[in-house]
């Protein structure tokens, strides 16, 4: 290529576009169009026409704007116009620029070479500059006085930026007749200054608008390429959890930009300049080498320009980083401040929210650093590639038995368990009938007269496990007249979740039918009444104690103390339990200070009862003391009022533990024998909190006892979370079966510290295909109404579902995702389709075993509180079985490479950073998968084709059976992929422009791309590209910008080919060719610009034609999105 510059004294044959460029004079790239004058500030005067290569130029505006009166000359006089210098000056200026190597140089040339030619003329004004002014730091009480005011402006120009008192270490002040010069010397790797920055202040603090800037109060002086600032440290700095150890240098366009990186973080910061600063700071190698040796990081603070340019810039570091290895975060400011006209930044964020809001949006800046680089569209970052080849071996398929086989080992597994006194655990896959060989093995029990208790999940399948196990079906109050928990007296049911149970104010000792009912089961009967009817559901209780086998739901275990026995006569013995599926270890409870407040409310209304009954004589009650349960209650009720207080006290985020060792006194008298009371007259009593909008059982009082016994208690938002242990823990403990798909690791590891046995059998499923499509994580919070990216996800989502539709047909269709996100969509859903939601349709409250494909859009995850409750509760309770004591709860995650069931493909997630608290988070969501696929039944359905559709990018543990069959990867590229499809687009690009010019050069390619919207060649590029092109055999007809040619050349292969690609596009969009052509491409290479031009032009709308194009023998062809189209994703064409 040749040289900007020849050496010699003249000014022709010189590159004078980047030579002008670089000296900050912008010129019409277009020697034919017209455009602003740089030197007089014209509009459209000027012309830059650079005849005969000697940078010529002339302007219409008139001489009397021109310093020298010349409207026109060649390139030196331009730059001698517009600097207000000699044209022996100019000369200089332009010498120092450009210069031709020649010879071999030595290494200290190499070395020199990486430093940018020096511009003596600035730096003769640097030097001027640095002489002239004084350092800040230097300033002192005893200083000339104007300078101790220059120095006082700069604070309060600071301090309106919300900025601390805090500069890099050389920075100057220069008195000026209208305010004060702010100088930041700007340095290379050898701490030369190379250029300088000023910010010029008014005396009070306030910018200096310069006229000769264009208004601007910010101006540079001398060659900025690899010229930076930097500000040292603090000594507390933020701390990345995904990076441990690493320390970041956090690095800004503006001044103001990096200070307040630097008072936000504490991080060393490094202040760029400009845009091009950013974007070239790790071109030299010896500071990528430096950053490597140390293992530092860099923080890149974006600034969100309307331009685009700070983005593009800061993605182009980033990418650097990330192909040097060295450790980025990707900060953009929060999109809720509204920043200036140009657009918004880091000190934006510090003047509008706050130091300390800006720092918490710096936080969630850093936590969603990874997602945010990945989430930002072609042209603004690459989306970062998540999946990648495993180095390690390819798994191992999952053992699995047949089917037959699968019942056989279950019916063992069952009367094995019968023999031994110890806990069992059988790990089952959904759909092998293991309720239905529990019941039939309970039929047959019933011979020998071992008491079985079966507990099911729910009331359905409690009942219909009584049928089949010819057992008696427990079960609790009920609004409905035909059953056996229908109360005529009291018939209200008050509605409560599953986990408070049914359960209605029942007072059975003053109820006719009660007192009925227990005079017939103490056969104290005398002549029945026939007007009063016996209360059928106390005999019901009764016929279950005596009933040798009976089944019922978790809940009622939890309700009815006297459920896991039976009563032979006069003795009471265990029953011996299975846990289908219920083999909950805690059961999670909350309150808040109003049922508190009705609890010492109640405690109050006791006493008084007892001290009414004490003074008509009745001192006990039935054998307790009055008197000492009166005792009882009033220690209790200030343990009630600290506890009040407590939650009042404590309205924030964070959670707090309550430890066991404060809240003694408080557990011992909360499951006290003396409070009995508190279960009122019955063990259903209840009382209303001061809303009257919820029921309270106030048994719940023991089980909070028992929770801050077991340290198993937290207060977050004013609200009290705790977890007590369940009668299925204590039923585990006593040597009950498990029967359960997804056994928890905790149950796992209570179940061998026990001495039990854990069996796991999978069942061959051959027709089944689990396909997880990578496509993002579609979480609850970016799922909700309200949320900025619902919109996309419902668009997404919905176009998943249709497309579903259209291959599986509605009715064979169920979709599971958030309660949420799939209320607020459900209309939009085509009819037929299934819909349910986690924590429920996964679990088995559906009839989707008919079904063949289910779509999962999201997988449900813990909230960081959650997580933490349930993990200590299953910690304490593998202590309390005797087992090895988990790691204490650590919340910090981080971003790993993890592993794929069935592939040997690895996914980059994030997840806890301690391992085994990231096994057991892992393990719980996948648990929730996999009974979502179980809903096929897919064991007994080999003959169908079934398959689970997963939408997320959730790292599933290897358990439990699951394998993902196919993995799909959405359309990204890595950055070699980015690379190759970059030069291969340049390729086609050149071509084209080459044989649309004529062979004219770059000028008039550029032009020429230009007017079509496209990005011109690099002057690196075209030589190579100009060789293609003129070797090609491809010719094409010149035509106007808007306009299309009747053919294209006399080859029209690529023409047809990009066609082909379009029609693949609007294919996978659901849409024809014409309509595509509408909405535009995101990003289409040139060909494809054109044939969509050729589209819009010869294709009107509503023209009877265009129903033939994108059609494939009359039928419209419809498939998955691949997101090019700009409907899909938003974009432009």
């Amino acid at each position: 290529m040749r040289a900007p510059f020849p050496g010699g004294g003249g000014t022709e044959n010189l590159d004078w576009y980047p030579i002008l460029s670089s000296l900050g004079i912008d010129v019409p790239e277009n020697p034919r169009r017209h455009g602003p004058c740089p030197i007089c500030g014209g509009k459209d005067r000027f012309r830059f026409d650079n005849r005969n290569e000697e940078g010529t130029w002339y302007c219409n505006q008139g001489g009397s704007e021109h310093r020298s009166g010349k409207t026109a000359g060649n390139g030196a006089a331009l730059v001698a116009e517009f600097f207000d210098i000699g044209y022996r000056a100019a000369l200089e200026k332009i010498r120092g620029i450009s210069r031709e190597p020649s010879g071999v140089q030595t290494l200290r040339e190499k070395c020199a070479s990486s430093v940018p030619p020096v511009d003596l003329s600035s730096q003769r004004k640097i030097q001027r500059l640095i002489k002239d002014s004084v350092r800040l730091d230097d300033i002192a009480p005893g200083s000339r006085i104007i300078l101790q005011a220059g120095k006082v402006a700069v604070e309060k120009y600071l301090v309106s930026r919300g900025l601390p008192l805090l500069f890099p270490a050389e920075s100057r002040i220069l008195v000026q007749p209208d305010g004060y010069d702010l100088i930041i010397p700007l340095t290379c790797d050898r701490n030369d200054i190379l250029s300088l920055h000023v910010t010029a202040l008014t005396r009070d603090g306030r910018k200096r608008p310069l006229p000769w800037t264009g208004g601007s109060c910010r101006y540079t002086l001398g060659a900025l390429t690899r010229s930076y600032s930097s500000i040292s440290g603090a000594e507390e700095q933020i701390s990345v959890s995904s990076f441990p150890g690493v320390r970041f240098y956090a690095i800004g366009e503006g001044l103001e930009t990096v200070l307040s990186g630097r008072s936000l973080s504490g991080w060393s910061s490094i202040f760029a300049v400009n845009a091009n600063g950013i974007r070239t700071f790790l071109d030299d190698p010896e500071t990528v080498k430096t950053f490597r040796s140390s293992g530092a990081g860099l923080a890149i603070l974006v600034d969100m320009d309307k331009s685009e340019t700070g983005q593009k810039a800061s993605v182009v570091l980033a990418r650097k980083a990330k192909e040097a290895r060295i450790p980025v975060l990707f900060l953009l400011p929060p999109h809720l401040i509204k920043g200036g006209e140009k657009g918004t930044d880091w000190n934006d964020a510090v003047v509008e929210l706050g130091k300390e809001g800006a720092r918490a949006a710096l936080m969630i800046a850093i936590s969603r650093s990874e997602e945010t680089f990945s989430k930002i569209e072609i042209g603004k970052a690459l989306p970062i590639d998540r999946i990648r080849d495993s180095d390690g071996p390819i798994p191992s398929p999952v053992e699995r038995v047949s089917l037959e086989e699968a019942t056989g080992e279950v019916r063992k597994l069952i009367l094995d368990h019968w023999k031994i006194a110890k806990p069992s655990l059988g790990a089952i896959d959904a759909g092998v009938g293991k309720s239905r060989v529990l019941a039939d093995l309970s039929w047959d029990h019933q011979i020998e007269g071992a008491p079985l208790l079966t507990i099911s999940p729910t009331r359905a399948l409690a009942e219909e496990a009584s049928v089949k196990g010819g057992g008696l079906f427990r079960e609790g109050r009920t609004d409905d007249p035909e059953r056996a928990g229908f109360c005529p007296v009291f018939p209200e049911v008050v509605p409560f979740s599953e986990k408070w149970r049914s359960v209605v104010a029942h007072k059975c000792h003053d109820c006719p039918n009660g007192k009925a009912a227990m005079d017939i089961l103490k056969g104290s009967a005398e002549t029945p009444n026939p007007d009063v009817q016996s209360c059928a559901h106390i005999l019901h209780i009764q016929n279950a104690k005596i009933s040798s086998v009976v089944t019922s739901t978790a809940a009622m275990l939890e309700g009815d103390p006297g459920l896991p026995f039976w009563k032979s006569g006069d003795v009471t013995f265990s029953r011996r339990i299975t846990l289908d599926d219920t083999a909950e270890l805690n059961d999670h409870r909350r309150i808040h200070g109003g049922h508190v407040s009705e609890w010492i409310r109640a405690a109050n209304h006791a006493i008084r009862h007892d001290q009414a009954k004490i003074a008509f004589g009745e001192t006990d009650d039935g054998t307790e003391s009055r008197k000492e349960r009166i005792e009882a209650t009033e220690a209790l009720i200030p343990h009630l009022e600290v506890l009040a207080h407590l939650l009042s006290e404590n309205p924030g985020e964070e959670q707090i533990r309550l430890a066991p060792e404060d809240w003694k006194d408080f557990s011992r008298l909360a499951q006290s024998s003396k409070i009995r009371w508190m279960d009122g007259i019955s063990a259903e009593a209840i009382y209303r909190d001061r809303e009257g909008t919820l029921e309270i059982p106030l048994r719940t009082l023991k089980s909070l006892g028992e929770a801050l016994d077991r340290g198993t208690a937290w207060v977050r938002k004013s609200v009290l979370h705790f977890a007590s242990p369940t009668k299925a823990f204590k039923a585990i403990q006593n040597r009950a079966l498990v029967l359960d798909a997804t056994p928890s690791l905790a149950v796992r590891q209570i179940v061998e510290a026990l001495g039990g046995n854990v069996t796991e059998i999978r069942v061959q499923q051959p027709s089944l295909v689990v396909r997880q499509v990578a496509s993002g994580s579609h979480g609850k919070t970016a799922c909700l109404p309200d949320s900025p990216s619902f919109e996309r996800e419902k668009s997404r989502f919905l176009s998943v579902v249709n497309n579903a539709v259209e291959k599986y047909g509605a009715e064979n269709i169920a979709v599971l995702s958030h309660k949420s996100f799939v209320g607020a969509v459900s209309e939009e859903i085509p009819g037929g389709v299934e819909v349910g939601w986690w924590g429920c349709h996964n679990r088995g409250l559906n009839d989707w075993e008919t079904k063949t494909h289910i779509v999962v859009w999201g997988i449900q995850q813990l909230s960081p509180s959650v997580a933490e409750r349930e993990y200590m509760a299953d910690r304490q309770a593998v202590i309390e079985a005797g087992g090895t004591a988990w790691p204490e709860w650590n919340g910090a995650r981080g971003e790993k490479w993890y592993g794929i069931p069935g592939q040997a493909k690895e996914i980059h997630a994030t997840g806890y950073q301690d391992e085994f608290i990231d096994i057991w988070g892992r393990e719980r969501t996948t648990a929730e998968v996999v009974q979502a696929v179980g809903r096929l039944r897919a064991v007994r359905r080999p003959g169908e084709a079934l398959t689970v559709e997963i939408h997320s990018t959730f790292p599933f543990a290897e358990v439990f059976g699951l394998e993902i069959h196919e993995l799909i990867r959405p359309n990204w590229r890595t950055m070699s992929d980015y690379q190759a499809e970059r030069k291969t687009g340049q390729i086609e690009k050149g071509i084209i422009a080459f044989h649309a010019t004529g062979g004219g050069g770059r000028r008039l390619a550029n032009e020429w791309l230009k007017e079509h919207g496209l990005e011109g060649i690099k002057p690196a590029s075209w030589p190579e590209l100009k060789e293609i092109a003129s070797g090609s055999r491809h010719e094409y007809s010149l035509f106007a910008s808007g306009t299309t040619p009747d053919l294209f050349g006399k080859d029209v292969r690529l023409l047809i080919e990009a066609l082909d690609r379009l029609a693949v596009y609007a294919a996978e969009e659901g849409m024809m060719l014409t309509e595509l052509a509408k909405v535009g491409l995101v990003d289409p290479d040139p060909l494809e610009w054109v044939a969509l031009e050729v589209l819009r032009v010869s294709v009107r709308e509503g023209d009877p034609r265009s129903r033939g194009v994108g059609q494939e023998g009359g039928r419209e062809v419809r498939s998955l999105s691949h997101t090019r189209c700009t409907r899909g994703v938003g974009g432009t064409g």
